[in-house]
């Protein structure tokens, strides 16, 4: 507006607000720069003085000042706040005190308090009317300093400690606060830390530092700085490492000393310096000497064999650790003298001479009372001999026992002799000599005569040779005794005497005894020792070559091979059997040929065969006198493969197609004929074919092949056979026909897309494949999914579909009608969709459960999943109730319930004999319920048979026995497997199989054999466990007492002794006779008194003690292992008189 004054009112403003203005000159050019008012103008009623501060609080004081802020009034008296005015109130006084000028903020430092005074504090707004009235003062407030407990701040490389090498400076600084102002004391291992020339301590407010220099292992420690005031107490830890050479190696001792060596030990430094010792360096030096010699430096462990010291020299050890920063210091271990810990032995006492000998003697002597700590090595001999006065050692290495014969003496000269023992300390004292002995020629019985040889052994005889004894014990033999054992017994009986030669035929042994025999010297001073007993000896027929094998047999026969075993001859031809001769004959040929003539086993391969020949062999037993006769097979035998071709191969696919091959794979055949499988041959049939022909061969027994012998645009199709060494299998279900071309485009849309079932949460859908597969096989489909009315399709399936149907129970929704499509998928790409489903409502009509049967028989084998699934359709899903032989069933850790849309499962993962039963299962909703049986009936292997026994026993057969297993698995018991074993053998076979009895005759056993039978019962499932026979059966004829022996006569009669022979019963009993016993009868008297203390061997024998002039009668028993016969026949009554003339 134009205005011609200098002044204006303005009007039509409103009261509270603030308005700015600006006058704006004016003149015929036109306006020029406006001019504005500094402040704004409130629109209000006349100014006033403010209204007073706000909130005024404090904070951060001390002994001598205080910080205060505050709010500004909530009214400014109509015109702008200047300022505020800050007073003050000290206690016991009622005067208001400024604390300083005008504050233009809303804060102040209060500052010139009095320490230990109480003052009260208030603020006064200023504007230009003046003063407000004072706001609320505070409460008083003591002036004082405020107190903090200590704080310390690490550096933070110190956090983790500290780690530097010896003679490096460190240095640990620290930040330390708190209120007052703390006091700070350093530690190391709870000692206060003190400063000297390489340790010093700065401390300063709010700062301490600790310095090291020229730092050592020493320095290595925990160290604390701990800050302390009124408030409290704060503590920081710092660990410092300090790497040196390792300290002494501890523990140095020295043990096992010796004139030679010594051994070292220690342990591992107390300190390693920080660093891991990598060796150790031993010295030595000897006592008078100051110069060290190494001995090794790269010992790795803490131990040490010193070697090569001096006898009786002292020597002082030491031993330094090493690191990867030097050597460290040395242990010293004090001096030692190289000598044994002990001394030597005490003297030998008590020595004694015997058997002197015209050159020679034996001495014996008792060990030392003290063996010098060590134990005794050995003893020296020693002779004096006069002529040259001196002692003379009489053995070259030391000896063992306490007793020497000392050999190789001149006749007829005495001799002293002595003994010393010897450790590893030296030789000790010597025993006390003994008197001067004469060696000369005694008269002794003489020593033993040499081992007898036994020849020409028969039924009842042997022939003895022997050596005469070494010694004759100074005088001429004058005859032999002769004493025989029989084996099982330990009594030694003289059977011959007053022998004049150095061999003799015995006569009167027993057939099948075995004996042993030995020998003694007679002279003038009496018998010598026995011999060493001669090699035991069969009393038998002269040795012959064995009798033939038997029971050979052909185990298994190729086109190449026969494996066959035989059972060893019945004799040996009393000479053990050294080896088998095994040959072999064409049919077609008269002449055998010889396979292998040095079989040790009872089993042989013969090879090489050819193949289509029939083939007879035998085998024939060696022993030192020669081969015996030939046991040969009944049957010949054609060499030819017993095995089969290979089944057929499954699971053949395409995986990949082109113009110019088809690439297939398969599974290997589930049977493989007994051989395995070497290769694969593959064929194919075009669709107009009439035959499959051969198109390509693996080169071993992989299962893929790339077939390339095709012809683009055919349809083919494949099949594979596998091969072993019997020929090429069945072939395999042959591939749908597959074009021959590249993959040129995606596949046709599936075909017949059909609903086949829906529900409020699923539908399911099913399809036939595309009419062309684009010349790629197909790899899966898509399934699409729309509401119906909308073109909103959506692919429900993650990952391409497998098969052709698919359930979709995802994205569902009840009461929805939708419409559903299907796509191919190949190499190439997706088709075109299917054609469109009809509509489908996602509901389901409620309806009273229904299953599929009501009753069902189950049959489980025992040990496998027991899985009973029921299928029933109920809308909405029921209640379902399980229960077995009317009790209800719940989960456990064997028994699970699986419940689907359309189906409830019962499962147990490992089923048992308990498991059979009735089990029901019921179902209920709204609309009523339904039941269903199903009968489970659980089979498995039967359990073992009973009381298996063995009779009727004979050398070559018996009879084994059993009783039904109490359980048959469920399954009735179809046949039985008997099988027998060799004791000393692990390998069972087969006796029967295949036979439903529960006895069998065992036949060709050899005699003597000792067998094991056992015998499992067969159901459906299998054979059940095994029971063995507990002991061995021992194949030989039943033993019974033997008959009496015959044809006893007397000899010789006398009157105190008389001869009797007898021969051996008719009959053994079916075991060895053991020997006999005699009786005789005096006349007159009816009790038969028994002649020998022991058995008899022999079929003679002298009775002694009889009474002179006295009439006896004589019998004969004979004793095996099973008793004692009946007495023989008693001999007519013969007096006991010497015969006339003697």
């Amino acid at each position: 507006m134009g205005i011609q004054d200098q002044e204006y009112t303005v009007t039509d403003v409103v009261e509270g607000k603030e308005y700015l203005f600006r006058v704006t000159a004016c003149n015929k050019c036109g306006p020029g720069e406006p001019a504005y008012i500094d402040e704004p103008v409130n629109v209000s009623s006349p100014a006033t003085v403010p209204d007073p501060p706000e909130n005024l609080r404090w904070r951060d004081k001390s002994a001598s000042g205080i910080f205060l802020t505050w709010e500004p009034p909530k009214y400014d008296g109509g015109t702008g706040i200047k300022g505020y005015n800050v007073d003050r109130c000290q206690r016991g006084t009622d005067k208001w005190e400024p604390c300083g000028d005008m504050v233009p903020e809303l804060k102040c430092q209060v500052i010139g308090l009095t320490e230990g005074q109480w003052y009260s504090y208030r603020v006064r707004a200023l504007n230009r009317l003046g003063a407000s009235r004072p706001c609320k003062a505070t409460d008083e407030i003591l002036a004082v300093d405020p107190k903090e407990p200590p704080e310390i701040q690490l550096d933070a490389k110190l956090l983790a400690g500290l780690t530097a090498k010896a003679g490096s400076k460190i240095e640990l600084p620290a930040e330390v606060t708190g209120k007052p102002e703390p006091k700070v004391k350093w530690t190391k291992a709870d000692l206060v830390l003190i400063t000297d020339d390489r340790v010093s301590i700065d401390t300063k407010p709010g700062h301490s530092m600790v310095t090291i220099a020229k730092t050592t292992r020493n320095d290595t420690s925990t160290y604390i700085i701990e800050a302390t005031n009124s408030s409290g107490r704060a503590t920081a830890t710092v660990h410092v490492n300090i790497l040196d050479k390792p300290g002494p190696p501890a523990a140095f001792d020295i043990s096992e000393i010796t004139n030679k060596s010594c051994f070292l030990a220690w342990n591992p430094p107390r300190d390693d310096g920080g660093s891991k010792v990598t060796n150790y360096i031993v010295e030595r030096r000897a006592a008078e000497s100051e110069i060290w010699h190494k001995l090794s430096s790269t010992i790795k462990q803490t131990t040490y064999t010193a070697v090569g010291l001096v006898s009786f020299k002292e020597y002082i050890f030491r031993v330094f650790a090493e690191n990867q920063f030097g050597v460290g210091v040395a242990a010293e271990h004090p001096s030692i003298i190289a000598r044994y810990p002990f001394e030597t032995p005490g003297a030998p006492y008590k020595l004694e001479h015997a058997d002197i000998a015209k050159d020679s003697l034996s001495l014996s002597w008792y060990e030392p009372d003290e063996d010098g700590g060590s134990p005794i090595t050995g003893y020296w001999v020693e002779r004096y001999e006069p002529d040259r006065d001196k002692w003379i050692r009489c053995n070259k290495l030391p000896i063992k026992d306490t007793n020497y014969r000392v050999k190789g003496l001149p006749t007829r000269k005495k001799y002293k002799f002595r003994v010393l023992a010897e450790n590893l300390a030296g030789t000790g004292k010597p025993s006390q000599e003994t008197d001067p002995i004469l060696v000369k020629d005694p008269i002794d019985p003489p020593w033993a005569p040499g081992k007898p040889t036994v020849k020409d052994v028969a039924k009842t005889s042997c022939f003895l040779m022997w050596t005469k004894p070494e010694h004759d014990g100074g005088a001429k033999i004058d005859s032999y005794i002769i004493e025989m054992l029989k084996s099982g017994t330990t009594d030694w009986i003289r059977v011959a005497d007053n022998i004049n030669l150095l061999e003799h035929s015995l006569r009167g042994l027993m057939e099948k005894q075995e004996y042993s025999f030995r020998v003694k010297a007679v002279n003038v001073a009496g018998e010598s020792e026995p011999s060493e007993p001669s090699d035991p000896v069969l009393c038998k027929d002269r040795l012959s070559p064995p009798m033939a094998p038997r029971w050979l047999v052909v185990l298994g026969i190729s086109r190449n091979s026969a494996e066959m075993k035989w059972t060893a001859p019945e004799r040996d031809g009393g000479s053990p059997i050294t080896n088998y001769v095994v040959e072999k004959r064409d049919v077609r040929r008269k002449g055998w040929q010889a396979v292998d003539t040095t079989v040790k086993e009872l089993k042989y391969s013969v090879t090489p065969l050819n193949e289509g020949s029939l083939y007879v062999f035998r085998v024939a037993a060696e022993n030192a006198i020669g081969v015996g006769p030939f046991c040969e097979l009944e049957d010949s035998v054609l060499a030819k493969d017993t095995f089969t071709t290979p089944g057929p191969p499954y699971a053949l696919s395409v995986f990949s197609v082109s113009k110019r091959h088809v690439d297939l794979q398969w599974e290997a055949p589930k049977n493989d004929g007994g051989r395995p499988i070497l290769r694969y041959s593959l064929e194919k049939k075009e669709k107009l074919g009439t035959r499959w022909v051969k198109c390509g061969k693996t080169s071993g027994p992989d299962c893929k092949y790339r077939v390339t012998d095709i012809i683009e645009g055919t349809d083919v199709q494949f099949l594979v056979r596998a091969e072993n060494e019997a020929g090429i299998g069945h072939p395999s279900e042959p591939t749908e026909l597959i074009t021959i071309e590249d993959p040129t485009g995606v596949p046709s849309p599936p075909i017949e897309l059909q609903i086949t079932g829906a529900s409020r949460d699923f539908l399911s859908i099913g399809w036939k494949p595309p009419e062309r597969t684009g010349g790629s096989p197909i790899s899966g489909y898509n399934i699409e999914m729309c509401e119906a009315g909308t073109e909103k399709w959506m692919r429900v399936n993650s990952r391409p579909v497998k098969e052709l149907k698919y359930v979709i129970d995802e994205g569902v929704v009840a009461e929805k009608e939708y419409v559903l499509r299907v796509r191919a998928i190949n190499a190439v790409g997706v088709s075109e969709p299917s054609d469109i489903s009809d509509n489908v409502f996602a509901k389901e009509v409620d309806c009273a459960p229904t299953l599929e049967f009501q009753t069902l028989d189950l049959v489980v084998v025992e040990t496998e999943k027991m899985h009973i699934p029921v299928p029933f359709k109920a809308v909405p899903s029921p209640k379902i109730t399980w229960h077995k032989d009317g009790k209800e069933l719940k989960a456990d850790e064997r028994l699970g319930f699986r419940k689907e849309y359309t189906s409830c499962h019962l499962e147990v993962g490992s089923s048992i004999h308990g498991d059979a039963g009735q089990y029901k299962v019921t179902l209920e909703n709204k609309l009523g319920s339904a039941s269903a049986t199903i009968n489970v009936k659980v089979i498995g292997l039967p359990g073992p048979c009973k009381a298996i026994v063995a009779s009727e026993i004979t050398k070559s057969s018996c009879k084994v026995s059993w009783d039904l297993p109490d359980y048959d698995g469920g399954s009735p018991v179809l046949h039985y497997v008997l099988q027998r074993r060799e004791a000393g053998r692990r390998t069972y076979v087969n006796m029967m199989s295949g036979e439903n009895k529960v006895s069998w005759p065992v036949k060709d056993l050899i005699p003597n054999g000792e067998y094991y039978f056992r015998v499992q019962a067969v159901n459906k499932i299998g054979g059940g466990e095994y029971i063995e026979l507990r002991n061995p059966v021992i194949a030989e004829d039943q033993k019974h007492a033997p008959d009496p022996p015959v044809d006893v006569e007397t000899h010789n009669p006398t009157s105190k002794t008389i001869t009797l022979t007898w021969k051996p019963p008719m009959y053994d009993g079916g075991a060895k006779i053991m020997g006999y016993v005699l009786e005789k009868l005096q006349k007159g008297e009816d009790k038969w008194e028994r002649c020998n203390d022991f058995l008899v061997p022999v079929l003679s024998y002298t009775v002694r003690g009889l009474t002179e002039g006295k009439n006896y009668q004589f019998r004969v028993k004979a004793e095996n292992a099973a008793g004692v016969s009946e007495p023989s026949r008693s001999t007519p009554f013969v007096k006991a008189s010497d015969a006339v003339g003697q």
